[in-house]
């Protein structure tokens, strides 16, 4: 049996948003300034799963993006929850956050789906 794309995009989710939130989520709260706290390894793997997702045609390229992209907002969102069930006054700008990782998210995954579609054409 052939695992099909929702399998391949759910994985892929799961670990980008694993590896883009673990340095982000290992810093305490007053040095995890975004977006400076989230360059790392982590969010360059992002645009690397992103390609290969693409190149191997498991997902379109849009759909590539946005699952991809929504990595960072995901581990994001996830540190804003654990924080504010301990202190309810430690993220009163979490929108801010979230647009900024949205953002950042967008610019780093944008350039491997662009490199996925230029492998797949291949």
């Amino acid at each position: 049996m052939r695992p099909t794309a929702p399998f391949w995009l759910t994985a892929a989710f799961i670990v980008g948003v694993f590896l883009s939130g673990m340095q982000y989520w290992l810093l305490s709260y007053r040095q995890a300034e975004l977006p400076v706290a989230v360059m790392g390894p982590g969010l360059l793997a992002l645009p690397v799963i992103a390609a290969a997702l693409v190149a191997a045609r498991v997902a379109a390229p849009r759909r590539a993006l946005v699952v991809m992209m929504s990595c960072l907002p995901c581990a994001i969102i996830l540190r804003v929850v654990a924080e504010t069930w301990r202190d309810p006054t430690s993220h009163n700008l979490w929108p801010f956050e979230v647009v900024m990782a949205i953002l950042v998210g967008l610019v780093a995954v944008l350039p491997g789906v662009g490199i996925g579609v230029f492998l797949r054409g291949r």
